[in-house]
């Protein structure tokens, strides 16, 4: 596996996405999973390992895209038949001046030049005998046509594409019963320190494990498996040892806290003594600058470490700036875009480092810092999910920030 590597000294934000993401690319398996297309609802992000076409044609025939009457020929005409969804229509052919009450979905009889929308016949409902449109003939037809969406053999998604919502639904209305998906690296969270509580308010000198949460919720959404969790008080020897089971154990390992160069930050030193080599040793970006990324291991055997820091909006940014891009390099997705926008009463940019702030949209779609934007505070980040990237000064013009989303 070849590893750009930043060993020693922090590199820009771009960068350090940048190179996770590659990390990822050069270690990705190619490990398929099928997975029902209705099958339960399932928290992980899978991502397409291969093309996938369509079975059938959508629409399978030609059918009536709202309630209303097939006609042929002008107005008025008489109704000789019905049409409903599922069914095959009463009537197999309209004749010219002849008209069929019929069904959203249902299918049309042949002879349709159109079908009339029912507030636009007169007369009283239900409808007998003679129905009658003054306006003639309408130009929009209503008719959705066999296979004018999708025809047998036609791409409905490549390689490294999101299996979202509306993909697993076009592949049932393309007549799919299952999808081939990249198998998401299964990954362990080891969250580091003596004063952590896991449950109720923390007493004084303690501080609840609000980071472990977070990154159950986002790692799926990133498309990797949280397989293990656990804590490990500030002792160097037993973090030597849970970090090495979980390096044999997990595709991906990411810690939390003790990610600086404090008295009790262990895991550098750790991580060197377990001969892992460093890839990204910090980042120029507030909050989050101590997160980093090494290598265990050698060739395709290689397990990435993201070491996050304790702060938990510091571990979020983090988590954007190397998990996310990382896991979406292991699974063979797009390094995720960051959409653009403006931001209104921006903070003066830091000269040298990237600056994340949560903001959120007020009611007019003005975009606005939330506050409670210091490395340990969630306040601001819960209340949208959303953060801005400000680039270090003189690096973009006016506000403009790029955002990253929590879901």
């Amino acid at each position: 596996m070849t590893v750009d590597t930043h060993a020693g000294a922090s590199v820009e934000f771009d960068d350090a996405r940048s190179s996770a993401y590659r990390l990822g690319t050069a270690g990705a398996a190619d490990s398929l999973r099928t997975i029902p297309v209705d099958g339960r609802p399932d928290p992980v992000r899978y991502v397409l390992a291969r093309r996938t076409v369509a079975a059938g044609r959508v629409p399978s025939a030609d059918v009536a895209a709202m309630d209303g009457f097939a006609v042929a020929g002008p107005s008025p005409w008489t109704l000789v038949g019905t049409s409903l969804a599922g069914d095959d229509p009463e009537v197999p052919q309209l004749e010219p001046g002849q008209a069929c009450l019929i069904a959203t979905g249902a299918v049309v009889p042949a002879g349709t030049d159109a079908v009339v929308r029912h507030e636009d016949i007169d007369g009283d409902w239900p409808p007998t005998g003679t129905v009658v449109n003054p306006r003639g003939t309408p130009r929009r037809r209503n008719i959705r046509r066999a296979g004018e969406e999708i025809e047998p053999g036609s791409a409905i998604g490549e390689p490294g594409d999101p299996v979202h919502a509306a993909l697993r639904g076009l592949a049932a209305a393309a007549g799919l019963d299952e999808l081939c998906v990249r198998q998401p690296p299964r990954m362990a969270l080891i969250a580091t320190g003596t004063e952590l509580t896991s449950s109720g308010p923390a007493a004084p000198g303690r501080v609840r494990d609000s980071i472990t949460p977070i990154l159950r919720q986002l790692v799926p959404g990133a498309g990797a498996e949280v397989i293990s969790a656990e804590r490990v008080p500030d002792d160097a020897d037993l973090l030597a040892e849970r970090l090495g089971a979980a390096i044999d154990s997990a595709d991906v390992v990411v810690t939390s806290g003790m990610a600086s160069r404090g008295p009790t930050d262990h895991v550098r030193s750790v991580l060197a003594g377990l001969g892992a080599r460093p890839v990204v040793s910090g980042v120029r970006v507030r909050p989050g600058g101590p997160a980093s990324l090494a290598l265990f291991g050698r060739g395709s055997g290689s397990v990435p470490v993201v070491s996050l820091p304790g702060n938990p909006l510091a571990a979020v940014v983090g988590f954007h700036t190397l998990v996310l891009p990382l896991v979406r390099g292991l699974v063979g997705a797009a390094l995720p875009a960051l959409a653009a926008a403006v931001l209104h009463g921006a903070p003066e940019p830091h000269p040298h480092s990237s600056t994340v702030v949560p903001v959120e949209f007020d009611d007019d779609g003005r975009l606005s810092p939330t506050g409670w934007h210091r490395s340990a505070q969630l306040r601001g980040l819960a209340r949208q999910g959303l953060l801005a990237v400000l680039a270090p000064a003189g690096r973009e013009s006016g506000a403009t920030v790029r955002l990253l989303r929590q879901d």
